[in-house]
Protein backbone atom coordinates (compact mmCIF):
# COMPACT_ATOMS: atom_id res chain seq x y z
CA UNK A 1 0.00 0.00 0.00
CA UNK A 2 1.48 3.06 -0.95
CA UNK A 3 -0.65 5.58 1.26
CA UNK A 4 2.28 5.78 4.20
CA UNK A 5 4.88 6.54 1.65
CA UNK A 6 2.79 9.40 0.32
CA UNK A 7 2.00 10.25 4.11
CA UNK A 8 6.04 10.37 4.73
CA UNK A 9 6.29 12.15 1.41
CA UNK A 10 4.09 15.10 2.98
CA UNK A 11 5.70 15.25 6.33
CA UNK A 12 9.09 15.75 4.55
CA UNK A 13 8.28 18.26 2.90
CA UNK A 14 7.59 20.38 5.89
CA UNK A 15 10.45 19.07 7.67
CA UNK A 16 12.86 22.36 8.49
CA UNK A 17 16.16 19.87 8.44
CA UNK A 18 18.91 20.17 5.59
CA UNK A 19 17.93 17.52 2.83
CA UNK A 20 15.11 16.16 4.41
CA UNK A 21 12.73 16.45 0.73
CA UNK A 22 15.53 14.44 -0.79
CA UNK A 23 15.14 10.70 -1.33
CA UNK A 24 17.90 7.63 -2.34
CA UNK A 25 17.65 4.70 -4.24
CA UNK A 26 17.30 2.62 -0.87
CA UNK A 27 14.71 4.65 0.26
CA UNK A 28 12.18 4.03 -3.34
CA UNK A 29 13.57 0.74 -3.96
CA UNK A 30 10.97 -1.12 -2.69
CA UNK A 31 7.93 1.40 -3.59
CA UNK A 32 5.74 0.38 -6.05
CA UNK A 33 6.86 0.93 -9.35
CA UNK A 34 3.49 2.86 -10.54
CA UNK A 35 3.87 4.84 -7.68
CA UNK A 36 7.13 6.21 -8.48
CA UNK A 37 6.00 6.15 -11.91
CA UNK A 38 3.46 8.73 -10.49
CA UNK A 39 5.04 10.90 -8.94
CA UNK A 40 8.15 11.46 -11.56
CA UNK A 41 5.26 12.35 -14.12
CA UNK A 42 4.07 14.82 -12.06
CA UNK A 43 7.05 16.42 -10.47
CA UNK A 44 6.73 15.64 -7.39
CA UNK A 45 9.71 14.22 -7.26
CA UNK A 46 12.58 14.88 -9.66
CA UNK A 47 15.86 13.50 -10.26
CA UNK A 48 19.03 15.54 -8.74
CA UNK A 49 23.04 14.81 -8.35
CA UNK A 50 23.59 11.49 -7.46
CA UNK A 51 25.00 10.17 -3.98
CA UNK A 52 28.47 10.07 -2.99
CA UNK A 53 28.02 7.68 0.15
CA UNK A 54 25.79 4.48 0.61
CA UNK A 55 24.75 2.13 3.58
CA UNK A 56 26.87 -1.18 2.93
CA UNK A 57 24.37 -3.95 2.02
CA UNK A 58 26.97 -6.35 1.56
CA UNK A 59 27.81 -6.59 5.72
CA UNK A 60 25.60 -7.02 8.50
CA UNK A 61 27.00 -3.43 9.99
CA UNK A 62 24.80 -1.08 7.80
CA UNK A 63 27.68 1.33 7.70
CA UNK A 64 27.59 4.29 5.43
CA UNK A 65 30.86 4.61 3.30
CA UNK A 66 32.31 6.75 0.38
CA UNK A 67 31.49 6.06 -3.04
CA UNK A 68 34.91 5.77 -5.30
CA UNK A 69 34.79 4.70 -9.08
CA UNK A 70 37.55 2.56 -11.03
CA UNK A 71 38.08 3.20 -14.46
CA UNK A 72 36.68 0.67 -17.14
CA UNK A 73 38.38 0.02 -20.38
CA UNK A 74 37.09 2.64 -22.94
CA UNK A 75 33.18 2.14 -24.49
CA UNK A 76 32.27 0.72 -20.88
CA UNK A 77 30.67 2.19 -17.36
CA UNK A 78 33.12 3.22 -14.70
CA UNK A 79 32.31 1.03 -12.18
CA UNK A 80 31.56 2.15 -8.52
CA UNK A 81 32.57 0.47 -4.62
CA UNK A 82 32.53 0.99 -1.38
CA UNK A 83 35.25 -0.58 0.80
CA UNK A 84 34.21 -2.80 3.32
CA UNK A 85 36.08 -3.44 6.87
CA UNK A 86 34.73 -6.93 6.90
CA UNK A 87 34.07 -8.10 3.41
CA UNK A 88 36.59 -5.93 1.54
CA UNK A 89 35.89 -4.18 -2.10
CA UNK A 90 31.90 -4.49 -2.41
CA UNK A 91 30.83 -3.59 -5.90
CA UNK A 92 27.77 -0.61 -5.91
CA UNK A 93 25.09 -1.10 -8.41
CA UNK A 94 24.94 2.50 -10.33
CA UNK A 95 21.04 2.70 -9.87
CA UNK A 96 21.68 2.82 -6.41
CA UNK A 97 23.60 6.58 -6.68
CA UNK A 98 20.09 7.80 -7.96
CA UNK A 99 18.35 10.06 -5.36
CA UNK A 100 15.55 12.74 -5.84
CA UNK A 101 13.80 15.74 -4.48
CA UNK A 102 10.39 16.37 -4.04
CA UNK A 103 8.69 19.66 -5.06
CA UNK A 104 5.72 21.77 -3.89
CA UNK A 105 4.96 22.24 -7.40
CA UNK A 106 4.64 18.36 -8.38
CA UNK A 107 2.55 18.33 -5.12
CA UNK A 108 0.33 21.05 -6.18
CA UNK A 109 -0.24 18.47 -9.92
CA UNK A 110 -0.65 15.17 -8.19
CA UNK A 111 -3.21 16.88 -6.04
CA UNK A 112 -5.40 17.01 -9.09
CA UNK A 113 -6.86 20.60 -7.14
CA UNK A 114 -5.46 22.98 -10.29
CA UNK A 115 -7.82 20.97 -13.16
CA UNK A 116 -10.22 23.78 -14.44
CA UNK A 117 -8.50 26.69 -12.51
CA UNK A 118 -6.23 29.71 -14.04
CA UNK A 119 -2.86 28.85 -14.06
CA UNK A 120 -0.88 28.28 -10.63
CA UNK A 121 1.26 31.28 -9.84
CA UNK A 122 4.71 30.43 -8.23
CA UNK A 123 4.38 33.21 -5.06
CA UNK A 124 7.49 32.06 -3.77
CA UNK A 125 9.67 28.69 -5.36
CA UNK A 126 9.29 26.27 -3.44
CA UNK A 127 7.48 27.76 -0.55
CA UNK A 128 4.47 29.10 -1.84
CA UNK A 129 2.08 28.85 -4.49
CA UNK A 130 -1.01 30.81 -6.03
CA UNK A 131 -3.39 28.04 -6.83
CA UNK A 132 -6.26 30.83 -7.77
CA UNK A 133 -9.61 31.05 -7.17
CA UNK A 134 -10.99 27.12 -7.07
CA UNK A 135 -14.19 25.50 -6.30
CA UNK A 136 -13.84 23.78 -2.72
CA UNK A 137 -16.66 22.02 -0.58
CA UNK A 138 -19.01 23.52 -2.78
CA UNK A 139 -16.94 27.25 -2.47
CA UNK A 140 -15.10 29.46 -4.68
CA UNK A 141 -12.16 30.04 -2.39
CA UNK A 142 -8.86 31.88 -3.21
CA UNK A 143 -6.63 28.70 -2.88
CA UNK A 144 -2.70 28.66 -1.76
CA UNK A 145 -0.37 25.47 -1.29
CA UNK A 146 2.35 26.64 0.92
CA UNK A 147 5.46 24.73 2.84
CA UNK A 148 6.83 25.07 6.12
CA UNK A 149 4.18 27.16 7.84
CA UNK A 150 5.65 26.23 11.12
CA UNK A 151 8.92 27.38 10.36
CA UNK A 152 10.39 30.87 11.67
CA UNK A 153 10.31 32.53 8.77
CA UNK A 154 6.53 31.20 8.31
CA UNK A 155 4.72 34.97 9.67
CA UNK A 156 6.47 36.17 6.08
CA UNK A 157 4.73 33.81 4.06
CA UNK A 158 1.06 34.22 5.33
CA UNK A 159 1.52 38.29 4.82
CA UNK A 160 2.34 37.29 1.38
CA UNK A 161 -0.64 35.09 1.09
CA UNK A 162 -3.08 38.07 2.66
CA UNK A 163 -1.27 40.46 0.36
CA UNK A 164 -2.35 37.89 -2.16
CA UNK A 165 -5.88 37.61 -1.04
CA UNK A 166 -7.41 40.72 0.16
CA UNK A 167 -9.75 40.34 2.59
CA UNK A 168 -11.70 37.47 1.19
CA UNK A 169 -11.62 34.09 3.06
CA UNK A 170 -8.65 32.23 2.00
CA UNK A 171 -7.54 28.64 1.68
CA UNK A 172 -3.54 27.95 2.46
CA UNK A 173 -3.07 23.99 1.87
CA UNK A 174 -0.05 22.73 3.48
CA UNK A 175 1.60 19.43 3.05
CA UNK A 176 1.61 18.01 6.80
CA UNK A 177 1.60 20.61 9.33
CA UNK A 178 -0.78 22.84 10.23
CA UNK A 179 -0.14 26.31 12.88
CA UNK A 180 -1.48 26.07 16.01
CA UNK A 181 -2.31 29.67 16.13
CA UNK A 182 -5.46 31.69 14.57
CA UNK A 183 -4.55 34.14 11.49
CA UNK A 184 -7.44 35.31 10.72
CA UNK A 185 -9.48 34.65 7.84
CA UNK A 186 -6.45 31.78 6.71
CA UNK A 187 -7.76 28.70 7.38
CA UNK A 188 -4.50 26.32 6.81
CA UNK A 189 -5.54 22.54 6.34
CA UNK A 190 -2.92 19.92 6.04
CA UNK A 191 -2.81 17.61 3.12
CA UNK A 192 -1.97 14.98 5.30
CA UNK A 193 -5.25 12.60 5.68
CA UNK A 194 -6.81 14.77 2.44
CA UNK A 195 -4.43 13.05 0.05
CA UNK A 196 -5.22 9.77 -0.34
CA UNK A 197 -3.90 7.18 -3.12
CA UNK A 198 -6.77 4.87 -4.17
CA UNK A 199 -6.62 2.68 -6.89
CA UNK A 200 -2.83 3.27 -8.24
CA UNK A 201 -4.64 7.31 -8.18
CA UNK A 202 -4.17 9.84 -5.82
CA UNK A 203 -7.59 12.00 -4.96
CA UNK A 204 -7.84 14.88 -3.07
CA UNK A 205 -10.73 14.65 -0.58
CA UNK A 206 -12.84 17.86 -0.87
CA UNK A 207 -15.14 17.40 1.91
CA UNK A 208 -12.60 16.67 4.49
CA UNK A 209 -11.49 20.56 4.30
CA UNK A 210 -14.33 21.36 6.42
CA UNK A 211 -12.53 20.36 9.44
CA UNK A 212 -9.46 22.18 10.19
CA UNK A 213 -8.50 19.14 12.50
CA UNK A 214 -7.03 16.14 10.52
CA UNK A 215 -4.38 15.45 12.92
CA UNK A 216 -3.91 12.65 15.47
CA UNK A 217 -5.39 13.36 18.76
CA UNK A 218 -2.40 14.17 21.47
CA UNK A 219 -3.39 10.99 23.29
CA UNK A 220 -2.00 8.76 20.59
CA UNK A 221 1.78 8.33 20.80
CA UNK A 222 3.02 6.37 17.84
CA UNK A 223 7.00 4.65 17.07
CA UNK A 224 6.09 2.86 14.04
CA UNK A 225 8.52 1.59 11.12
CA UNK A 226 6.94 2.07 7.21
CA UNK A 227 9.57 1.16 5.05
CA UNK A 228 12.50 3.30 5.39
CA UNK A 229 11.42 5.72 8.06
CA UNK A 230 9.25 5.52 11.74
CA UNK A 231 6.20 7.53 11.81
CA UNK A 232 6.46 9.08 15.30
CA UNK A 233 3.31 11.04 16.69
CA UNK A 234 3.65 12.58 19.76
CA UNK A 235 1.57 15.54 21.46
CA UNK A 236 -1.14 15.61 19.03
CA UNK A 237 1.90 16.04 15.72
CA UNK A 238 3.38 13.34 13.38
CA UNK A 239 6.29 13.03 11.89
CA UNK A 240 8.28 10.64 9.76
CA UNK A 241 11.63 10.24 10.62
CA UNK A 242 14.81 8.47 8.25
CA UNK A 243 15.50 5.06 9.72
CA UNK A 244 18.48 4.47 11.27
CA UNK A 245 19.73 2.17 14.23
CA UNK A 246 19.01 4.64 16.74
CA UNK A 247 15.39 4.86 16.03
CA UNK A 248 15.31 0.82 15.97
CA UNK A 249 17.24 1.09 19.48
CA UNK A 250 14.54 3.54 20.40
CA UNK A 251 11.29 1.60 19.78
CA UNK A 252 12.62 -1.38 21.67
CA UNK A 253 13.27 1.26 25.04
CA UNK A 254 9.93 2.64 24.20
CA UNK A 255 7.84 -0.52 24.07
CA UNK A 256 9.00 -1.48 27.81
CA UNK A 257 9.46 1.33 29.70
CA UNK A 258 11.53 1.46 33.37
CA UNK A 259 13.87 -2.05 31.59
CA UNK A 260 17.39 -1.65 31.72
CA UNK A 261 18.63 -2.85 28.56
CA UNK A 262 22.11 -3.68 28.38
CA UNK A 263 23.72 -1.60 25.02
CA UNK A 264 25.37 -5.04 24.31
CA UNK A 265 21.81 -6.83 24.48
CA UNK A 266 19.93 -4.25 22.12
CA UNK A 267 22.74 -4.87 19.46
CA UNK A 268 22.18 -8.28 19.82
CA UNK A 269 18.44 -7.76 19.65
CA UNK A 270 18.83 -5.74 16.53
CA UNK A 271 20.48 -8.40 14.18
CA UNK A 272 18.22 -11.00 15.17
CA UNK A 273 20.68 -12.80 17.65
CA UNK A 274 18.19 -12.45 21.22
CA UNK A 275 14.88 -12.90 20.84
CA UNK A 276 12.64 -9.89 22.82
CA UNK A 277 11.32 -11.66 25.32
CA UNK A 278 14.42 -12.95 26.67
CA UNK A 279 16.16 -9.39 27.18
CA UNK A 280 16.80 -7.80 30.28
CA UNK A 281 19.80 -6.66 32.65
CA UNK A 282 20.15 -10.14 34.11
CA UNK A 283 19.45 -12.23 30.89
CA UNK A 284 22.69 -9.92 28.99
CA UNK A 285 25.07 -10.22 31.85
CA UNK A 286 24.33 -14.28 32.56
CA UNK A 287 23.35 -15.71 29.40
CA UNK A 288 25.62 -13.62 26.81
CA UNK A 289 28.45 -13.95 29.06
CA UNK A 290 30.08 -10.48 27.32
CA UNK A 291 33.14 -9.24 28.84
CA UNK A 292 32.36 -5.40 29.31
CA UNK A 293 35.72 -3.74 29.77
CA UNK A 294 39.37 -3.16 28.48
CA UNK A 295 40.50 -3.82 24.88
CA UNK A 296 40.04 -6.80 22.74
CA UNK A 297 43.89 -6.29 21.72
CA UNK A 298 45.37 -4.67 18.02
CA UNK A 299 42.95 -4.71 15.66
CA UNK A 300 45.45 -5.47 12.85
CA UNK A 301 48.05 -8.20 14.51
CA UNK A 302 52.01 -7.41 13.49
CA UNK A 303 51.78 -11.11 11.41
CA UNK A 304 48.80 -9.62 9.59
CA UNK A 305 50.23 -5.82 9.22
CA UNK A 306 53.67 -7.39 7.90
CA UNK A 307 51.70 -9.39 5.33
CA UNK A 308 49.45 -6.39 4.10
CA UNK A 309 52.85 -4.06 3.96
CA UNK A 310 54.41 -7.19 1.51
CA UNK A 311 51.00 -7.83 -0.26
CA UNK A 312 50.73 -3.30 -0.66
CA UNK A 313 54.31 -3.49 -1.99
CA UNK A 314 53.02 -6.66 -4.54
CA UNK A 315 50.50 -5.47 -5.47
CA UNK A 316 52.03 -2.00 -6.71
CA UNK A 317 54.97 -3.36 -8.78
CA UNK A 318 52.25 -5.46 -9.83
CA UNK A 319 49.91 -1.78 -10.98
CA UNK A 320 53.24 -0.32 -12.24
CA UNK A 321 53.96 -3.01 -14.79
CA UNK A 322 50.32 -3.55 -15.72
CA UNK A 323 50.07 0.41 -16.66
CA UNK A 324 53.02 0.37 -18.91
CA UNK A 325 52.19 -2.47 -20.60
CA UNK A 326 48.59 -0.73 -21.03
CA UNK A 327 46.24 -3.82 -19.78
CA UNK A 328 43.54 -1.54 -18.58
CA UNK A 329 41.22 -4.56 -17.34
CA UNK A 330 44.36 -5.67 -14.96
CA UNK A 331 44.69 -1.81 -13.59
CA UNK A 332 41.38 -1.48 -12.80
CA UNK A 333 41.36 -4.97 -10.72
CA UNK A 334 44.68 -4.13 -9.30
CA UNK A 335 43.48 -0.40 -8.15
CA UNK A 336 40.50 -1.83 -6.03
CA UNK A 337 42.76 -4.18 -4.13
CA UNK A 338 45.03 -1.74 -3.60
CA UNK A 339 42.08 1.00 -1.99
CA UNK A 340 40.80 -1.94 -0.06
CA UNK A 341 44.23 -2.97 1.20
CA UNK A 342 44.86 1.05 2.37
CA UNK A 343 41.44 1.21 3.75
CA UNK A 344 42.40 -1.78 5.95
CA UNK A 345 46.05 -0.64 6.78
CA UNK A 346 44.46 2.82 7.79
CA UNK A 347 41.89 0.95 10.09
CA UNK A 348 44.96 -0.99 12.29
CA UNK A 349 48.02 1.75 11.88
CA UNK A 350 47.76 4.79 13.39
CA UNK A 351 49.11 8.26 11.96
CA UNK A 352 52.30 7.70 13.76
CA UNK A 353 52.93 4.37 12.87
CA UNK A 354 51.72 2.69 16.08
CA UNK A 355 48.66 -0.10 15.80
CA UNK A 356 45.31 0.23 16.70
CA UNK A 357 43.99 -1.21 20.09
CA UNK A 358 40.25 -2.89 19.27
CA UNK A 359 37.75 -1.74 21.93
CA UNK A 360 35.99 -4.89 24.00
CA UNK A 361 32.63 -5.77 22.78
CA UNK A 362 30.79 -4.06 25.42
CA UNK A 363 32.76 -1.09 25.64
CA UNK A 364 32.20 -0.93 21.32
CA UNK A 365 28.18 -1.47 22.09
CA UNK A 366 28.35 1.52 24.89
CA UNK A 367 29.25 3.96 22.64
CA UNK A 368 28.12 3.00 19.43
CA UNK A 369 24.20 2.64 20.79
CA UNK A 370 25.04 5.52 22.64
CA UNK A 371 25.97 7.61 19.88
CA UNK A 372 22.97 6.12 17.51
CA UNK A 373 20.43 6.71 20.19
CA UNK A 374 21.52 10.26 20.70
CA UNK A 375 21.69 11.22 17.04
CA UNK A 376 18.37 9.49 16.43
CA UNK A 377 16.68 11.38 19.20
CA UNK A 378 18.33 14.84 17.53
CA UNK A 379 16.63 14.17 14.49
CA UNK A 380 12.89 13.27 16.06
CA UNK A 381 13.70 17.00 17.87
CA UNK A 382 14.15 18.35 14.84
CA UNK A 383 10.29 17.56 14.01
CA UNK A 384 8.78 17.40 17.25
CA UNK A 385 10.60 19.30 19.56
CA UNK A 386 8.39 18.27 22.68
CA UNK A 387 8.97 14.78 22.02
CA UNK A 388 12.90 15.85 22.36
CA UNK A 389 13.10 17.27 25.19
CA UNK A 390 10.77 14.50 26.39
CA UNK A 391 13.45 11.94 25.11
CA UNK A 392 16.25 14.18 27.16
CA UNK A 393 14.48 13.78 30.17
CA UNK A 394 13.67 10.39 29.89
CA UNK A 395 15.84 8.44 27.70
CA UNK A 396 19.29 7.01 29.59
CA UNK A 397 22.01 5.84 27.77
CA UNK A 398 25.30 3.99 28.24
CA UNK A 399 26.51 0.68 29.48
CA UNK A 400 22.88 0.14 30.47
CA UNK A 401 19.83 1.73 28.80
CA UNK A 402 16.32 2.48 29.78
CA UNK A 403 13.59 4.48 28.78
CA UNK A 404 11.89 6.26 31.89
CA UNK A 405 9.62 8.69 32.49
CA UNK A 406 8.43 10.80 35.07
CA UNK A 407 4.45 10.27 34.31
CA UNK A 408 2.38 7.25 32.50
CA UNK A 409 3.25 7.15 28.74
CA UNK A 410 1.58 4.89 26.42
CA UNK A 411 3.93 3.77 23.12
CA UNK A 412 2.16 1.97 19.87
CA UNK A 413 5.54 0.80 18.04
Amino acid sequence: MAQPLLDELLCRLDWHTPQADILDWDEVDQWPPDFLRMLLKAGALVPIQPATSVICDACAEGHVAEVYFVPSPEGAQDRAYIACLELGPVEVELERLQRWQSRLEGISALCGITIGAPPARVVQPGRLIDLGVLRLSGLLTRTFLGRGLAWHDAPGLLDEVRSAAGDAESVVLVPSEAPRSAHGNLRIVPLLGNLVQEGGAVHFRLPSLRSSNSAPTPETHLFRKHGAAWQVTFDGRTAFIKHTLGMQYLSYLLAKPHIDFRATGLVALVRGSTPPEQMGSEYESQALGIDEGGDAGEVIDAAARDAYRDDYKRLTSDLKEARDSGDSERVEQLLVQVKWLVKQLSEGIRLDGKPRLAKATGDRARIGVTKAINTAAVNVAAQLPSLGEHFKAAVHTGASCCYRPADIVTWEC
